[in-house]
Order: C-alpha cells, then sequence, then structure tokens
C-alpha cells in the first residue's frame, strides 16, 4: 500500500532519539569538582534522509532526573559550532562528580518544545562535546491529533503562536470503486498546501468560529482563542482522476489558568504592630496577570474577627494584632478561567518597652515610714495593658511578711523578712504582656530595754524585808522581759524584785529576746 510521495514523507519524518555516550574511566564516587562553574557542551542533530544535520534554534533546556529531584539547565547555542549549545553547572550540585555529569533520565526540549527523553543514563564530560540524535515529540498545544474530535488546553506562549502539527487520517473515496478504496493518507496541516499522494491538491481551513485562526507552512496556528464553537478544521484531498476526499476534525480551545500569577510579597507575611504610627496598612498585591484581568480582593472568612479590610488596590487596613487571611480572585477573560490565590498575614503584637523598677533590690526597717513602701513599675510604651501587682518571699512562695496593694503597688510590712515584688502587664490588641520584679529586704529595727531607777549602781540599806523592786521597760512593741542575776547572793523574780538575806553586792540584768519584728536587747545595773 503506497502513503505518499517522498516529499509528505521527507516533512513528516520522524527524529530517531539516539545517545552517543562518553564513557570516562573516573569512578563515580570521586569528589565534586571545586569551582565556581563547570561548562559543558552537547551537540544536538537529527537524520534526514539518511544524514545527520543540526538542529538549528537559539536555546535548548536539558531536565536531567536523579533519584527523586528534577534539575533543569539552559543551554545557550555556540555561535561558532553548529548545532552546539553550552551550559554550565555549580560546583556544589548533586549532578556533578569529578568532570562528569551522572543522572537517571534527561528530556530535551528545543525551543520551549518536548522533543525526546534519554531513557538510559550517560555521563556528560567536561571538554568533549556528547552529541544526541533526537526525535521530536509534540505535546500540550503542539498535540499530535489522529483524527476526529479532540480538545487540547489553551497554551500561552511567548509570541502567541500554537504549534499544533496535527495528523488527520483522510479516506479516499475513488470513481473506480475497485482502485485505491480505503485508501489512507496522512499529512501534516500546513498552509494553504496539505501535501498528500499522488500529487494532489489539498486546502485546509477554519469553519463555524467567529475567530478566524491562520495556519502557515511550518503547522503553526495563530489566533486561537477559547472559545464555545470548536475550530473546524477541514482537509480536501484531489486526484485528477477520483473524487475529492474530505475529512474534518473539531479542535476545541478550552480556557487556560492563569499559572503565572503570585504575590508580590509572597504566600506567608509577618509585620508586628506599630502603636506609633496613626494609620496601620499593608499591600500585597497579584503580579503576572494575563489579559489585564480584573482583581478583587478579599478578606477570608477564616480569619480572626474584626482586625482588617482590604480594598480593591489589594491594601490591607487593620487595627488590632492576629491573623488575616487575604483572597485575591482574578476574573475569567476570553481566553483564561477564574482563578483565586491567597496570602496569609500574621500581625504581632508590639512589645512593651522599658517595663522596669527603677530599683531591683531595696533594704527597709521595720517601722520605717508607717511600715508603708511602694515602688510603681515604670515604661516608654504607650497604652499599655492593665498593670497588677503581687508579692511572694524571694524563693515564689505565698509569705506573710507583707500585704500589697494590687493596683497601686504599696506594701504594708507587717514583719521583718525579704519579699518579691512583681508587676505584670495584661495584654491588649496590640500589645504583648509584660513582666518586672524587684526585691525588698525588711532588717529587723533595734529597741531597747531599761530599768525604772536607771542608775548603774543602787544603794540601799538592809531592811527586814529583805527585797529591793527595779523593774525594766522597752522601748517599743511588747516582749517578755527575763530577769537574771548575774553576780552576787539574791534572787530576781519577773517582776524585777530581788530577794536577799545578808548586805553585799548583787549584779541583775534584764534581757529581751529578738522576735519577728526587732533584735534582742539587755540592762543591767548594780544592787
Amino acid at each position: 500500500m503506497s502513503y505518499g510521495n517522498k516529499s509528505f514523507w521527507k516533512r513528516t519524518l520522524a527524529f530517531v532519539l539516539t545517545v552517543l555516550l562518553v564513557i570516562t574511566s573516573t569512578p563515580f564516587s570521586m569528589q565534586k569538582v571545586k569551582a565556581a562553574n563547570t561548562e559543558f557542551s552537547i551537540k544536538l542533530v537529527y537524520e534526514e534522509s539518511g544524514a545527520k544535520k543540526e538542529v538549528v534554534a537559539d536555546t535548548a533546556q536539558l531536565i536531567f532526573t536523579k533519584g527523586n529531584e528534577q534539575y533543569t539547565y539552559k543551554a545557550i547555542k555556540d555561535s561558532t559550532n553548529a548545532g552546539q549549545y553550552k551550559f554550565t553547572v555549580a560546583d556544589n550540585s548533586v549532578l556533578l562528580t569529578s568532570d562528569k555529569i551522572s543522572y537517571d533520565s534527561l528530556i530535551i526540549k528545543i525551543d520551549g518544545y518536548k522533543k525526546a527523553t534519554i531513557t538510559n543514563p550517560v555521563n556528560i564530560k567536561k571538554d568533549t562535546v556528547a552529541e544526541f540524535t533526537v526525535e521530536p515529540k509534540k505535546d500540550g498545544a503542539a498535540a499530535i491529533f489522529a483524527g476526529g474530535d479532540k480538545t487540547i488546553s489553551y497554551s500561552d506562549t511567548e509570541d502567541g503562536i500554537y504549534d499544533v502539527s496535527s495528523i488527520l487520517n483522510v479516506t479516499i473515496t475513488p470513481e473506480d470503486d475497485n482502485a485505491l478504496a480505503g485508501k489512507t493518507v496522512k499529512y501534516n496541516i500546513s498552509g494553504g498546501n496539505i501535501p498528500s499522494s499522488d500529487s494532489a491538491d489539498s486546502i485546509a481551513s477554519q469553519a463555524e468560529n467567529t475567530n478566524k485562526a491562520s495556519i502557515d507552512s511550518d503547522g503553526k496556528i495563530t489566533g486561537l482563542t477559547a472559545s464555545d464553537k470548536a475550530y473546524v478544521i477541514t482537509a480536501v484531498v484531489s486526484f485528477d482522476d477520483y473524487k475529492d476526499a474530505t475529512a474534518t476534525m473539531n479542535l476545541t480551545v478550552e480556557k487556560a489558568v492563569q499559572d503565572s500569577v503570585m504575590f508580590t510579597n509572597g504566600e506567608n507575611a509577618g509585620i508586628t504592630f506599630d502603636n506609633s504610627q496613626s494609620v496601620h496598612e499593608y499591600t500585597n498585591v497579584i503580579a503576572g496577570v494575563k489579559e489585564n484581568a480584573v482583581i478583587t480582593y478579599a478578606i477570608d472568612t477564616t480569619s480572626d474577627a474584626d482586625i482588617a479590610t482590604v480594598d480593591n488596590t489589594g491594601k490591607v487596613k487593620y487595627s488590632k494584632a492576629g491573623t488575616v487571611k487575604v483572597n485575591a480572585t482574578i476574573a475569567s477573560t476570553d481566553n483564561y478561567k477564574e482563578k483565586t490565590i491567597s496570602y496569609t498575614l500574621v500581625i504581632g503584637k508590639q512589645s512593651v518597652e522599658g517595663f522596669t523598677f527603677n530599683k531591683k533590690t531595696d533594704t527597709v526597717t521595720y517601722g520605717e515610714n508607717n511600715n508603708k513602701y511602694s515602688q510603681s513599675v515604670q515604661h516608654s510604651s504607650g497604652n499599655i495593658g492593665n498593670i497588677t501587682y503581687s508579692i511572694t518571699d524571694d524563693s515564689g512562695n505565698s509569705t506573710d511578711v507583707a500585704d500589697i496593694n494590687s493596683h497601686t503597688g504599696e506594701l504594708n510590712i507587717k514583719k521583718a523578712g525579704t519579699v518579691k515584688v512583681t508587676a505584670q502587664a495584661a495584654e491588649t490588641d496590640t500589645y504583648g504582656s509584660a513582666s518586672a520584679s524587684y526585691t525588698l529586704d525588711i532588717k529587723k529595727a533595734d529597741r531597747t530595754v531599761s530599768f525604772d531607777n536607771s542608775e548603774n549602781t543602787i544603794e540601799i540599806e538592809y531592811n527586814d524585808n529583805h527585797t529591793f523592786t527595779n523593774a525594766a521597760r522597752i522601748s517599743d512593741g511588747t516582749a517578755n522581759i527575763a530577769y537574771s542575776v548575774i553576780s552576787g547572793n539574791g534572787q530576781v523574780d519577773n517582776t524585777g524584785k530581788v530577794t536577799y538575806s545578808s548586805i553585799g553586792t548583787i549584779k541583775i540584768k534584764a534581757y529581751v529576746s529578738a522576735d519577728d519584728y526587732y533584735n534582742d536587747c539587755s540592762a543591767e545595773y548594780t544592787l
């Protein structure tokens, strides 16, 4: 069975994928090259009529797969060597072992279209040109059509050109039913002439669509737009001696996704509330929108309540700290679907600055200032949260040394000891909490004990009662006074009454022990 003349097959001859390997003796385990960049060269060729020809393109894209990761490099055409392309690999790349690139598989794209996948791993060696013979395979907007209704996704390219290069199966019905009956001719869509068998004349056209697309001689369609109506591509194959054969294919172009849109400040942002500012605003706008699609912004319902609003420029106005999710909706256009993307803004509370006591430690004596002590916490921030004061011992436990007014911080001292006073500022909508402490050491006070007869030596005459009373008094507080005879022949009771039995000298002492408030004290006299 014949499938057309040689010129047809010359246009549609598929490229055969081969890989010419450069095998070196360098072990795979050698360390990576320590250089800023290592340059490699490859050569891309294709076969036509049994001869190799250089691939003519500005760039080639190499997509290496190693393990579960992909690594993409752009190769630039070498202006002095036909078909050669150069690219560099950083010295820290996992692909680089010694002066070779090792990988599991390789995809080569030429001028943005998928061309070939290298399934067997080979090394590309420095200072050696690795030659690849490639066979093109179309995908995406350059899909291969085998006839019938097909649907592709609208795919934008830099120059607005869409490479279809479709294949239609056309059945030829001749006047003579015995000649060429059921013959199928395969051909590529091109401009006004679609190559066919037996030098037949052919045409291609688009109908039933107001958006008129055009097809050039390379099979590239320009003017495709997304539409509810399909592009009907009609092929007519004419022969000199037979009836014309016609085949049609419906090409439906769907709306594309706005896949290049993004927020200029990313999808996660964090700021701190600044109470010194009168206006609190944050802007994170959409970039990469195609066809000037209309963008609307809205606060997501999952955001903390009553925190922020957003206008149609993407400017967020916030009044307190919290978490806000902002949605941006890109409206649909002639060729792109509606799309909504979001970012999260975390607004942190401002720290309270300068929250401290002037004195971190202080000492007082019991009884001073009517047993009152007060020290207020200081800060240099604005309208922070309510401040409350609390008291503990120096280990953080409850204490009975003093009471504290939780609002003013004033201490009512009850006895000697050590206390720790803590001031705590509560959180607000815009300020965080704060804490500061100081330690107060309350010393015991001194007091005196003295006898009613304060003379150091008292002389009396012996009498029949054999007693003498000289009571003692303390200057502050109340306490038990202990009396004792230091020397001499006599006794003294707890009222200060001395009992003697003969003339002589007796030395008397009055003593008061220390307590929670005062140090100990004593006094003496000689009788």
